[in-house]
């Protein structure tokens, strides 16, 4: 089975959107943005190929929106979990994320354009590579770090609060070139 998008499409769930096309994946023709919007959380069981190139692609895993606690986070509400061996290739096109947190288990290949990923609640914390203070916020290990390849990447927008960045190493960033950018503009927020 297969999941197809045409052009301008968006798939919404009120709940967790839970993609499982793992015989045939997510497939992706025409041009537009394709858009997926969950109020509860994405999982992500299938790859996304496109068949056309510099095409964005737009993944809200948080679009109920609500309350970060610096106690408990999110609970696990409005996660993106991208599940291994499934691999989101946007074909040239930017992927822009907003979660309360991912789980990249499998990959991301945005080839020559940028990813941008950004938090859904205002003030959560960012934490990259093996950051430690930043336990209920969102975290990217060093090992999701390596299975993403992209030209350019940011992390962060003016929602986050402080972002830790510690413990990466050139293995868990070769796959990304171009600039890096660590955003955290937010009142009192701080790298």
């Amino acid at each position: 089975n297969t999941v197809s998008f045409n052009g301008n499409a968006k798939l919404s769930a009120v709940g967790t959107l839970h993609i499982n096309a793992t015989a045939s994946g997510i497939h992706r023709t025409g041009t537009g943005t394709l858009t997926l919007s969950s109020t509860t959380g994405i999982i992500l069981s299938a790859s996304l190929n496109a068949d056309v190139d510099e095409q964005p692609t737009v993944i809200e895993a948080d679009a109920g929106g609500g309350v970060w606690d610096p106690v408990t986070g999110t609970s696990g509400i409005g996660v993106l979990t991208v599940s291994s061996p499934a691999v989101l290739r946007t074909q040239n096109g930017a992927l822009f994320i907003t979660a309360s947190d991912i789980d990249l288990l499998g990959g991301i290949d945005t080839g020559t354009q940028p990813l941008l990923i950004g938090v859904s609640r205002a003030g959560s914390t960012l934490g990259l590579g093996a950051a430690t203070t930043t336990t209920t916020g969102y975290n990217l290990g060093g090992d999701e770090l390596q299975r993403i390849s992209a030209t350019g990447l940011t992390i962060g927008s003016e929602m986050n609060s402080s972002i830790e960045v510690a413990g990466i190493t050139a293995a868990d960033s070769s796959s990304i070139t171009g600039l890096v950018s660590v955003v955290a503009t937010r009142q009192n927020a701080g790298i």
